[in-house]
């Protein structure tokens, strides 16, 4: 019995020094290699602190740290931030690193990132920073087949990220303030349920010169019951809600090749006209509180991605208000008995079948009746 008790013990040392050893025998040659195949690979620069890598973080799995990483552009791009945050790390199967032949990836979480991605006017991208052929280094013909990834991903997360989207091709210009992003399920499953969380701050939406959003709060929340073997992902239990406007969703996304099928149809939850009002840009700030308002308002409506037709996107939309009103606490007039009856449709994508139809948009401003109507068809010809 001693004898047994004394391997037990050796085996329980040799295991855990085992564990400890492992990261530092191998940590430098890794800082090495990353090191080597960033700067090989990329046209910019990119920059890294410290490096970690420890068995008993997330034990079992080996976990992988890189601590404030920046990729700066050159040449067009020189001085501009593509890509920078404060900590990765990625938690990886043990065994499948040993063995070397298929890397199982586990979880992933990204701390603080910040992504500026900028399309100047000649359509030159920033983020096109990889290597070609002809620009990176000879691959050495002695050398093993590089190590192919199995995402057995269990949770994915982003935490305090910032991004912008400039388009200078065609005015258009995004950006997100705090995004936090949470994504769990067993992808290693052919069928699985998977969970997302979305919160973001601020969110603002502009084209050629007009915001469409302004410091917009979004909050999202949906499972999607995921079929791997045919790459199709049902919405089920979601709500999306911009400022106090909330939606729900329902529908598939199929995922085709390098293409997308999509067919979601939505619906406002609430019916208060004072939650469509709060996506007005300027409308949403601290004083909105005290905004009188009153009134219904239905909305839903559709949209549809074709793989077969993959620049094309269907879509319809129906708002219905009703014995609206509004009045801001600083200014003396209101606007009332607000009316409107939009509907717009395209069945197929084509640009030309799209048809924009408002029979009725009627207020009064502090007792001044104001009165449009509108209906649009063929835009592309009208354009051409």
């Amino acid at each position: 019995m001693k004898k047994i008790l004394l391997v037990l013990v050796v085996l329980i040392v040799l295991i855990i020094g085992a564990a400890v050893a492992i990261p530092i025998i191998f940590k430098d040659d890794l800082i090495d290699l990353a090191k080597t195949e960033i700067n090989n690979n990329l046209k910019a620069e990119a920059n890294f602190g410290a490096f970690d890598l420890s068995f008993f973080k997330q034990f079992p799995h080996l976990t992988f740290t890189l601590n404030d990483l920046s990729i700066v552009g050159i040449d067009a791009f020189d001085g501009d931030t593509l890509a920078a945050f404060d900590q990765f790390e990625v938690s990886l199967d043990l065994m499948s690193v040993i063995s070397g032949e298929r890397i199982e990836i586990r979880t992933i979480r990204l701390n603080r990132p910040v992504i500026n991605a900028i399309v100047l006017k000649d359509s030159t991208a920033n983020w096109n920073i990889a290597m070609t052929e002809e620009t990176s280094e000879v691959e050495d013909p002695e050398a093993g087949e590089p190590a192919t990834f199995d995402i057995g991903l269990q949770h994915l997360g982003i935490e305090h990220a910032n991004i912008s989207y400039v388009d200078q091709t065609t005015g258009m210009g995004a950006f997100i303030r705090n995004l936090n992003f949470q994504l769990e399920g067993d992808f290693t499953q052919d069928q699985f349920i998977m969970a997302l969380e979305t919160s973001i701050d601020q969110l603002t939406y502009e084209m050629d010169g007009m915001t469409f959003l302004k410091d917009v709060a979004l909050n999202f929340k949906a499972s999607l019951d995921a079929d791997n073997t045919t790459s199709t992902y049902a919405i089920k239990d979601n709500e999306i809600k911009l400022n106090e406007f909330a939606m729900t969703f329902e529908g598939f996304v199929k995922l085709v090749d390098d293409a997308m099928d999509m067919d979601v149809k939505f619906a406002a939850n609430a019916t208060e006209f004072k939650h469509l009002l709060s996506l007005v840009p300027g409308a949403y700030t601290q004083d909105f509180a005290n905004v009188q308002t009153a009134g219904t308002l239905a909305f839903d409506g559709f949209f549809k991605l074709f793989a077969d037709k993959p620049d094309a996107m269907a879509y319809g939309v129906n708002l219905k208000v009703d014995n609206a009103m509004f009045q801001y606490p600083d200014l003396p007039a209101k606007v009332d008995n607000i009316k409107i009856r939009l509907t717009t449709t395209n069945p197929d994508g084509d640009p030309d079948h799209t048809l924009i139809d408002m029979p009725v948009c009627h207020l009064e401003i502090d007792g001044a009746p104001v009165d449009l109507k509108m209906v649009l068809k063929t835009p592309a010809s009208i354009s051409g």
